[in-house]
């Protein structure tokens, strides 16, 4: 497969996040292996808007506070944020190893778009039983959460 975008003669390509390697960094999630887990279907439409990733530290006088991602998006359908940003604060857990350990966990809030909220999904409930009129009032839609990338923001 082709992942240079090809525009043909008189169509107009999509504006996604990378234009010139379209679904860049959906791939580069896709193949990482703190991430690989967390994507799902429907996120990847979504991660087709991701225009860079960026990572950097809390505080760039101490590299122990933490570090923070920012994934940047272009104009997309689903969202209105432009920047969605995950914080995370650590201390040194062990002075053996050296390891870090993560202490908090702060995520931009996302402004879905009506009715583009891929965390959750709509399912009609229907009750059987006590004839038409009864059956109308039952088909309900219900919001279930569903597993989603977008979840942990």
């Amino acid at each position: 497969a082709d992942i240079l975008q090809k525009k043909e003669e008189g169509e107009e390509a999509p504006v996604t996040g990378t234009p010139a390697l379209r679904g860049f960094w959906l791939k580069a999630l896709r193949n990482h292996p703190a991430f690989e887990e967390e994507i799902e279907e429907w996120d990847e439409p979504v991660l087709e808007y991701c225009s860079d990733i960026i990572k950097d530290l809390i505080d760039p006088e101490d590299s122990e506070k933490g570090f923070k991602f920012e994934f940047r998006f272009v104009e997309n359908p689903y969202f209105e944020n432009t920047v969605l940003t995950k914080e995370y604060s650590t201390k040194e857990g062990s002075p053996y190893t050296g390891e870090i350990e993560v202490v908090e966990i702060k995520s931009s809030t996302i402004e879905w778009k009506t009715g583009k909220n891929v965390t959750v999904e709509l399912t009609k409930k229907k009750k059987s039983g006590g004839g038409a009129k009864k059956a109308k009032q039952a088909n309900k839609e219900k919001v279930e959460p569903r597993s989603s990338f977008f979840r942990s923001f």
